[in-house]
């Protein structure tokens, strides 16, 4: 894979395979592709973030340089480095059950996947408080939680620790452990 934005060279002859239920840390300095390669991954690039593509970009087996976004969300899930940035709701329960509410499922079909969720990343007791009255950790597993009730079966994160305290980064890191053991969820 290689990505440019105009002249900037983004990520340059990039090759990855990662098996389902793996976890895989990808690192390396500012500014060398990571952000880059989860926006490839979740396809904001290059159909909401323009770039120049080239290569072949293959997640759960979609082509997802052709896929539409909703299409790639059911199966990749994205979860940002400021995960406050993606929280709209007033309530944890509805931000978990926004997603699938988008792809029209019905009413018993997006209860049952929040309630999933919110247990997945024990959330549970959390469900009627205001994403802003969480701590950065409870963020983090609300962001990762939207993207659960998608029923994702990969998980993007980008820098899913940044910021955060020794507490809630070992709740983030337990709940990322969690969610590969007990249902082979594939993590990057």
């Amino acid at each position: 894979l290689t990505v440019k934005y105009g002249n900037i060279q983004a990520l340059q002859d990039f090759s990855l395979e990662i098996g389902q239920g793996e976890c895989v840390l990808v690192t390396g300095p500012s500014g060398c592709g990571k952000s880059t390669l989860a926006r490839v991954l979740c396809g904001l690039i290059p159909q909401a973030i323009p770039a120049q593509i080239q290569g072949q970009v293959r997640v759960a087996g979609l082509n997802l340089l052709s896929r539409p976004i909703p299409e790639i969300a059911q199966q990749v899930g994205m979860v940002f480095q400021r995960p406050a940035s993606q929280l709209f709701h007033l309530r944890v329960e509805d931000e978990v059950a926004s997603g699938p509410h988008n792809l029209g499922l019905e009413n018993t079909e997006v209860q049952e996947r929040t309630e999933w969720a919110l247990h997945a990343t024990g959330l549970v007791g959390l469900r009627r408080s205001t994403p802003a009255s969480l701590s950065g950790g409870q963020k983090q597993c609300l962001a990762i939680a939207a993207a659960l009730a998608m029923r994702t079966k990969v998980l993007v994160l980008d820098e899913p620790t940044a910021s955060l305290d020794v507490p809630n980064t070992k709740r983030v890191m337990e709940t990322l452990a969690r969610l590969r053991e007990e249902y082979g969820i594939t993590i990057l």
